[in-house]
C-alpha cells in the first residue's frame, strides 16, 4: 500500500474519497431508493472535504510557543511578548484575507473583527497579568477564537491551535485539555535553559500520561543558547549530556508506540527564533533555517499526519462504505429472490420470517440487558476503588504534607502577620490568607493530581480492562448467534449477503473501525478537582486563621504582663502555631477529599451510565436497521409487483445493473484509499 507523502497529496486523496462516496450515494439513492444510506455517505463526504489536520501547540509561558508557531507560519502573525499573552484558545486557518471570529459558550453571537481588534481585546496585557482573577472573569465564556490568515501551511488543510500557557487560569486550562484528545498531533514546547519546570512535569504526569496519547511531539526550544550561556566549550558538552539524560528519562516513555521507540521522530532540539528570522528574510536564509532544525521537525510532523492520520481516515471511509455496500447487496439480493414470486407468496414469506425477526429483536434486548448490568458493575467497581484510594491518600497525608515547602509562611512572624491583617491599609494580596493560598495551592494541587493520576492508570490497566474484556467476549457470543439467525433468514428468502466475521459484526454494531476493548470507556475528567482544591485551601486557611486569631488575642493580653513573661509566652505561642500549621493542612485536605468523594463518585456513575447507554443505542439501532432493511426490501418488491407495467426480467436487469455499479464504485474507492 502506498501512502501520501505531503499535505497536498493527502488533500488530493481526501477529495477523491469524497467524490467516490458521493458517486456511490447517487447509485444507491437514485437506483435503489435507499435514501437514508445515501444521506449517510453524502454526510461523510462533506465531512471529509471540510476536515483538517488539527495540531494543538501547548507550553508554559516564555518557552517560545508563539515564536515556534510564527516560524511555522512564516511570519510574525501571533504576538510575542515578555508577558503571557494567549488568553483564549486560538485556531489558525487559511483564508485569502486576515479575519478573526470569536465564539462563546453562551447564547452570545460570535464576534467578527480584525486581527488588530482581536489583539486589543483578547490578549492578556501587563495589567491582566497583575490581576489574573479579573482577566479570568473577562474571558470566562470565550469558547475559542478563529484566525483566518493567508498562510501556505494552513492552505494545505492544517489547523494550528494556540493554547493558553500551562498554569493559566483553570477554566482556560480545562478548555485546552479538552482539545488534546481531538488533536491529530500535540506539540509540547519546552525550553533547553529551563527544562521541565514543576508545571511541565505536572502536565506530563497528570494530563498527558492518563490520556495515553501517542501523537505527542516534543520541541525543545533554545538549544542553541546552551553554547551561548557557558564560558568554556566543554561546559556546554556537559550541560547537553545532562539534558539528554533527562530527555531519555522523562520524555522517551511518551514516544513508545506499539512497543517501538519513536523518540528520534518525536523529540526535536530547535532554535525557533532563528527559524523565524530566516523565514522573514527576503530571500529566505536557507542555511540559517536548516541550522535551526525547525524544518526537520516540520517534515516529521507532516510525515506523521499524512502517513498515520490520513491512512486512519481512509480506513474509516472504507468501513462505512463496506457497511453500506453490504446493506445494498442484501437489499438487492432479497428483491432478486422475490422477483418471480407473486405478491401472495411474498406476503406469506413475510409472515414466515417474522419469528426469526423476533429472535433478532430478542438478541438485541438480551445485549441491552447485559450492558445495563455491566454498567452497574463498572460503576460500583470504580466508586469502590475511588473510596479505597481516597482512604489511602488520607493515611499518607502526614508524610505527603511533610514534603511541602511551607517556608514562605513559617519564615514570617505569624502573630505579627495576624495583627497586620487588622490594619486597614493592608491589601487583599498581602493578607495572610492570600499568602497561605499562594504557597499551598500549587503544592496541594500537584500532590492530589499525581495521586489520582496513579489511580486512574491502575484502573485502566486492571478493573476497567477486566470489565471491558467481559463485554467484548459477550458481544462476540451474541454476534455468533445473530449471524446464525441471519443465515437462516437468508436461506428462507433465498437472498444471501456477504458473510461477516464475528469481529467484523461487533465493529459494525459499534459503528466504528475498532471493536470494543479497554479503551472504549474513559474515566470522566476530574473537573471537580479544581473546586475541591479551592475548598481545601479555604479549609486550611480557616484552620490557621482560627488559631491565629486566638494567638493574636491572647498575645495582646500578654503584652500588658511583665515584659519577659510576655516575650516567653509569645514565643511559645508562635512555636505552637507553627506546629499546628501542618496539622491544619492535613485536616483541610481531608475535609476536601470527603467533598470530592461525593462529587466525583456521582460524576463516575453518570459518565459510565452515559457511555453504556451510547453503546446500547448503537447496537440496538444497528439491529433495528437490519430488520427494517429486510422489511423495506420485501415491501419494495411488493409495491413494484402491484404496478401494472411490472416485468420480472426488467426488474432483475435493473437490480443487477445497480449491483454491478455499486461493486465497481466500491472497487475504485478502495483503490483510492490504498493509494
Amino acid at each position: 500500500m502506498t501512502t501520501p507523502t505531503t499535505f497536498e497529496d493527502a488533500r488530493t486523496r481526501a477529495a477523491r474519497l469524497a467524490d467516490g462516496l458521493e458517486d456511490i450515494a447517487s447509485v444507491i439513492g437514485d437506483q435503489l431508493d435507499m435514501t437514508d444510506e445515501a444521506r449517510q455517505l453524502r454526510d461523510k463526504a462533506r465531512h471529509i472535504r471540510d476536515d483538517r489536520f488539527r495540531v494543538v501547540v501547548v507550553g508554559e509561558f516564555k518557552r517560545g510557543k508563539s515564536t515556534l508557531l510564527n516560524a511555522m507560519l512564516g511570519g510574525d502573525v501571533l504576538p510575542r511578548k515578555v508577558t503571557e499573552c494567549t488568553a483564549v484558545i486560538t485556531m489558525i486557518r487559511y483564508a485569502s484575507a486576515p479575519t478573526v471570529r470569536v465564539e462563546f459558550d453562551t447564547d452570545r453571537p460570535a464576534d467578527d473583527m480584525s486581527l488588530e481588534e482581536f489583539r486589543k481585546h483578547y490578549e492578556l496585557s501587563v495589567d491582566d497579568a497583575a490581576a489574573p482573577a479579573a482577566a479570568a472573569e473577562r474571558f470566562l465564556h470565550v469558547k475559542h477564537a478563529v484566525i483566518s490568515y493567508p498562510i501556505e501551511l494552513c492552505r494545505q488543510g492544517v489547523e494550528l491551535v494556540d493554547s493558553p500557557g500551562l498554569g493559566a487560569h483553570e477554566a482556560r486550562s480545562k478548555r485546552t485539555q479538552k482539545f488534546l484528545p481531538q488533536a491529530d498531533a500535540v506539540v509540547f514546547v519546552l525550553n533547553a535553559k529551563q527544562f521541565l519546570s514543576l508545571e511541565e512535569v505536572h502536565f506530563l504526569e497528570a494530563v498527558l500520561l492518563p490520556l495515553g496519547l501517542r501523537n505527542v511531539f516534543f520541541v525543545i526550544n533554545g538549544w542553541n543558547l546552551i553554547d551561548e550561556s557557558v564560558i568554556r566549550p566543554e561546559d556546554a558538552d556537559v550541560e547537553r549530556a545532562n539534558l539528554e539524560a533527562l530527555i531519555r528519562q522523562r520524555l522517551t516513555p511518551f514516544c513508545v508506540v506499539a512497543g517501538k521507540d519513536r523518540s528520534a521522530d518525536r523529540i526535536f532540539r530547535v532554535n525557533a527564533l532563528g527559524a523565524l528570522k530566516a523565514r522573514i528574510r527576503k530571500p529566505i536564509a536557507a542555511a540559517m533555517l536548516e541550522e535551526s532544525a525547525v524544518p526537520e521537525f516540520e517534515k516529521s510532523l507532516e510525515k506523521f499526519l499524512v502517513d498515520d492520520r490520513a491512512k486512519a481516515r481512509a480506513d474509516v471511509v472504507l468501513g462505512v462504505v463496506r457497511a453500506v455496500a453490504d446493506e445494498a447487496a442484501r437489499f438487492v439480493n432479497t428483491q432478486l429472490a422475490m422477483a418471480d414470486k407473486s405478491v401472495a407468496e411474498i406476503e406469506a414469506e413475510r409472515i414466515a420470517i417474522e419469528p426469526k425477526l423476533q429472535r433478532l429483536r430478542g438478541i438485541r434486548d438480551h445485549i441491552v440487558n447485559f450492558l445495563q448490568s455491566q454498567s452497574a458493575v463498572l460503576q460500583d467497581v470504580l466508586v469502590t476503588s475511588l473510596h479505597e484510594h481516597i482512604n489511602r491518600i488520607e493515611k499518607d497525608l502526614p508524610d505527603e504534607v511533610a514534603k511541602f515547602d511551607i517556608s514562605p509562611i513559617t519564615s514570617k512572624f505569624l502573630v505579627w502577620e495576624g495583627i497586620k491583617d487588622k490594619m486597614p491599609w493592608r491589601s487583599e494580596e498581602d493578607r495572610f490568607q492570600a499568602q497561605v493560598a499562594r504557597c499551598l495551592k500549587p503544592q496541594v494541587q500537584r500532590m492530589l493530581e499525581r495521586r489520582f493520576a496513579d489511580w486512574q492508570q491502575a484502573l485502566v490497566r486492571n478493573e476497567m480492562r477486566a470489565v471491558m474484556i467481559d463485554v467484548e467476549k459477550h458481544l462476540q457470543e451474541e454476534a455468533a448467534e445473530y449471524q446464525r439467525v441471519m443465515r437462516e433468514l437468508e436461506d428462507k428468502i433465498g437472498a444471501h449477503g456477504s458473510p461477516l466475521q464475528i469481529e467484523e459484526q461487533v465493529k459494525r454494531w459499534l459503528g466504528s473501525e475498532q471493536a470494543t476493548g479497554p479503551g472504549t470507556f474513559q474515566l470522566p475528567a476530574m473537573n471537580t478537582l479544581g473546586e475541591v482544591i479551592g475548598l481545601v485551601i479555604m479549609g486550611i486557611v480557616a484552620e490557621v486563621l482560627a488559631e491565629l486569631v486566638l494567638h493574636v488575642a491572647t498575645g495582646g493580653i500578654t503584652l500588658v504582663v511583665s515584659g519577659i513573661t510576655a516575650v516567653l509566652r509569645m514565643g511559645w505561642r508562635e512555636a505552637s502555631l507553627r506546629n499546628q500549621l501542618q496539622q491544619a493542612i492535613v485536616t483541610g485536605i481531608k475535609d476536601g477529599l470527603k467533598d470530592m468523594w461525593m462529587k466525583y463518585a456521582a460524576d463516575i456513575r453518570t459518565h459510565v451510565k452515559a457511555g453504556f447507554e451510547g453503546l446500547e443505542g448503537k447496537i440496538a439501532g444497528s439491529i433495528a436497521e437490519e430488520i427494517a432493511l429486510i422489511d423495506a426490501s420485501l415491501q419494495a418488491i411488493i409495491d413494484k409487483k402491484k404496478e401494472r407495467e411490472y416485468s420480472a426480467d426488467q426488474e432483475r436487469a435493473r437490480l443487477e445493473a445497480a449491483r454491478t455499479a455499486i461493486a465497481d464504485r466500491v472497487a475504485r474507492l478502495t483503490a483510492v484509499a490504498a493509494g
